[in-house]
């Protein structure tokens, strides 16, 4: 605390729920009731049942004159209020009853206004590059919409995932008298999070429009801070250039989450304007790969210590630091109570060593129209995922009609095989597989055209506009795979 005095936090159990209390003389109190539960635990068949859920719970609640929200992030999903003691009390009893049973009578009225709301646009394709379309993959995914979001589905989410054991209620100011939290009783399931795919060499994924940012998957969290020290070097280098030298972005977003293996993976984008978003890639990648290549200064290193030790400074942040370690512990992740003097000893050395080893494992995101110029860096360009130089496997073979052919070099090597398993697709020299077991969704375009894709990330398309005969791939496909798993793009 700014002022020498000592957090008070007490740790509690209300019906089953773990409680962290963090008592003030504040009149006001702030309550967050978090679940370990993202849109990184769904399927791209059930993606946005947590968003509707949570929409159909908060719509039972929205009656009361106190500040009140609902979120679905990557791995949480939160209920807050800030009131008035009893009023807050209200709140969390009414999302509880509402996570309990779920008013699903409102379900196509509140598809309506989700649909009003629009698609969620914060994932990029580096999610899908590292995870495929499952984990973090799936944040932002082309799922089936809310019009696409079934009862039955919601119901299975609500009583899998909003349980005692899969909860945890922070109280920050006056204790809401006579509290209770009336959930279903019950262990926090388990979750089925992917080993980021790593590569071997930096790697471009293009967009069309103005992309630019990066990925880079950090070493397991060694309770010094290394990994804050690191994502901190590296926000602040990007932003003395990219916007304060060059001016070609207003901001900079970093995103560091947890990984399936221990890991966290640090996210950078930038929202360069169109004009400039060319020159806002090249620097990015410039920047980025002198900084791993040779480490940051000493002045880097000092500022970014004291950013990380600032920022857990005053109640707010160390609240939050206890949360982290809280939410870490319900989520299976390792994260260690923040040591202001471990991350205080933390040399340049090791700070650069850690640098120098993300140089190999960078992902970028860029504008289709840098690509060029980012193959002169020798950074190649990659799919999603990236395909194998095998032959196709056995199976009937389809190719393009001959006036895609003609008029389309790609057309020219297009194939696809359909094989006993599943689908295969060879494209110029790289070859592609999905077996139907794996299949994770199908679009569906206005011409009636199909995009199969797998959870690895694998996307093939067949229709007859794409290849000859290609009615009999649309029939094998509506053979294989359920009709839940098949809906309109959006």
């Amino acid at each position: 605390m700014s002022n020498g005095e000592t957090l008070q936090h007490r740790v509690l159990e209300v019906d089953g729920v773990q409680v962290h209390h963090f008592p003030s003389a504040a009149p006001v109190c702030s309550a967050a009731l978090l679940f370990g539960v993202g849109q990184r635990d769904e399927s791209l068949a059930t993606l946005g049942t947590l968003h509707m859920l949570e929409h159909l719970v908060m719509h039972e609640v929205r009656h009361t004159p106190i500040s009140i929200n609902g979120s679905v992030g990557p791995s949480l999903t939160d209920f807050t209020a800030e009131g008035s003691p009893g009023l807050v009390r209200t709140f969390l009893e009414g999302v509880c009853r509402g996570l309990a049973a779920p008013p699903l009578s409102r379900l196509a009225a509140e598809a309506a206004v989700l649909s009003a709301e629009g698609p969620d646009e914060s994932g990029t394709p580096l999610g899908p590059a590292r995870y495929g379309l499952r984990d973090l993959g799936l944040v932002g995914a082309p799922g089936p919409g809310p019009a696409g979001v079934r009862a039955e589905t919601v119901r299975a989410v609500a009583e899998r995932w909003f349980v005692t054991g899969n909860a945890l209620l922070m109280v920050d100011g006056p204790w809401p008298e006579g509290l209770s939290l009336p959930l279903p009783v019950g262990p926090a399931p388990t979750h089925a999070y992917v080993v980021p795919r790593r590569w071997e060499r930096p790697h471009a994924i293009t967009v069309d429009g103005p992309g630019c940012g990066f990925s880079v998957i950090l070493p397991p969290a060694e309770g010094t801070g290394l990994e804050l020290l690191t994502a901190a070097v590296i926000e602040h280098r990007l932003t003395e250039v990219v916007r304060h030298e060059r001016g070609l972005t207003y901001s900079l977003d970093r995103e560091l989450l947890a990984v399936a293996d221990g890991r966290w993976e640090l996210t950078v984008l930038a929202e360069p304007l169109p004009d400039r978003a060319v020159e806002a890639v090249l620097a990015m990648i410039d920047t980025t790969t002198g900084l791993l290549r040779d480490g940051a200064t000493e002045a880097e290193v000092e500022h970014a210590r004291e950013t990380v030790l600032e920022s857990a400074r005053g109640r707010d942040s160390e609240i939050a630091s206890a949360m982290d370690v809280a939410i870490g512990a319900l989520l299976g992740s390792d994260v260690a109570a923040f040591d202001a003097a471990a991350v205080g000893a933390v040399s340049a050395d090791r700070l650069n060593d850690q640098l120098r080893g993300l140089a190999a494992d960078v992902l970028y995101l860029i504008d289709a129209r840098a690509a060029d110029e980012v193959a002169r860096r020798g950074i190649p360009t990659t799919e999603i995922p990236p395909g194998s130089s095998a032959s196709l496997p056995a199976g009937e073979v389809f190719r393009p009609p001959l006036p895609a052919r003609v008029a389309d070099k790609d057309a020219r090597t297009a194939r696809v095989a359909l094989t006993e398993t599943g689908l295969a697709q060879r494209l110029g020299d790289q070859t592609w597989t999905l077996d139907w077991t794996e299949v994770a969704g199908v679009l569906r375009d206005d011409d009636g055209d199909l995009t199969v894709l797998a959870s690895s990330g694998v996307a093939i398309a067949v229709g007859p506009k794409l290849y000859r005969r290609g009615k009999k791939l649309i029939q094998a496909v509506r053979r294989n795979v359920g009709p839940d798993l098949i809906w309109d793009e959006r």
